[in-house]
Order: C-alpha cells, then sequence, then structure tokens
C-alpha cells in the first residue's frame, strides 16, 4: 500500500479541475500563518466558457484540507442534490465574469506544523424552479494552495507596553 500523501508545497498549485464552462481557483494573501490565526482564503469562479452560466448567488463551497502528516479534514456542509432557486438567487456570468467569497479558517485547534494543503469544492445541484432557465450542475475542484502553519512565538511584556510621557526602559534609570 503506498504511503499517504504529504503536501509539502508552499503557495499555489495549479492542479485544478476544468469545466467546459466554469473554473473554480483557491487563493490566500497569508501563505504563512501561526497556529491561531485565522486564514482568508478567497474562492473565485470564472466564467471560463463562450456563454454566459447562471449560478446561485451563493454558491455551495465546501473547503478541505490535508494535514502536513496527510491526514484530510473539512467543514461538514449539506450538499444538496436539487435546490429551487428564485431568479433572485441567481446570477449570470458572462464569458471571463467572475464571482468571488471570502472563507475564513480558523486554527486554534490545528495541532500540527508544517505545510497544510487546502482545496475548495463547488456543488451545485439540479435547480427545480420551473420558472428560472438552466442553471450550472455540478462539482468542480479547485486548485490546492499550501499553507505553512508555524508555533506560534512568545511576546514579550515589552510588546504590548504603552508609553505615556518619558518612561524608562531599566527599573534604575
Amino acid at each position: 500500500m503506498p504511503a499517504p500523501y504529504k503536501p509539502a508545497t508552499e503557495g499555489r498549485i495549479n492542479n485544478a479541475e476544468r469545466d467546459v464552462a466554469l473554473e473554480i481557483r483557491l487563493d490566500t494573501e497569508t501563505p504563512v500563518i501561526a497556529i491561531g490565526d485565522p486564514i482568508f482564503l478567497i474562492v473565485t469562479i470564472r466564467n471560463v466558457g463562450p456563454n454566459r452560466v447562471w449560478l446561485p448567488q451563493q454558491p455551495t463551497v465546501l473547503i478541505s484540507w490535508i494535514y502536513p502528516d496527510g491526514i484530510h479534514d473539512n467543514f461538514l456542509k449539506e450538499l444538496r442534490e436539487e435546490e429551487r432557486l428564485a431568479p433572485h438567487q441567481l446570477v449570470c456570468l458572462e464569458p471571463n465574469q467572475q464571482i468571488s467569497q471570502r472563507v475564513e479558517v480558523r486554527t486554534y485547534y490545528f495541532d500540527r506544523l508544517g505545510v497544510t494543503e487546502f482545496r475548495a469544492l463547488l456543488h451545485t445541484g439540479r435547480n427545480t424552479n420551473p420558472d428560472t432557465g438552466p442553471t450550472w450542475m455540478g462539482r468542480l475542484q479547485s486548485n490546492s494552495f499550501g499553507v505553512r502553519i508555524e508555533r506560534r512565538t512568545k511576546k514579550k511584556m515589552s510588546d504590548f507596553r504603552i508609553v505615556n510621557g518619558d518612561a524608562p526602559d531599566q527599573p534604575d534609570a
């Protein structure tokens, strides 16, 4: 049996699934964080096809990750196979147009240091509303993004000192 995959690459990895109509991309502004700090992921869904695409305004995006030791984890979300979407709940993406959403991952319960690899999964069920046109449905995985998670450094009391007026740096000064 082969050894489990263990992430080692920091930053964006170009391994996203492709669809004839859509692309989903995952990025972050903070590729290195300390355990306990939140990671803010940016999930971008772009129309890469020649035709307009209709999507839910708030599409279901599942965030999953692989810890440095190869263990998989994710946010639990209900993935519906069918949903009834009203016209005001849909957004039209013209060719090359995109929508983005920011997702926060809290890391206070992470207990492994090293590179953790994140991915986003777009899931859209069949729209059962006959009053709307066809909407995109299916599953599509984003690229992976490796974030280095480091030990939190201990701060010195001097890091928090607020000085008003003349204050000595040493007790005898």
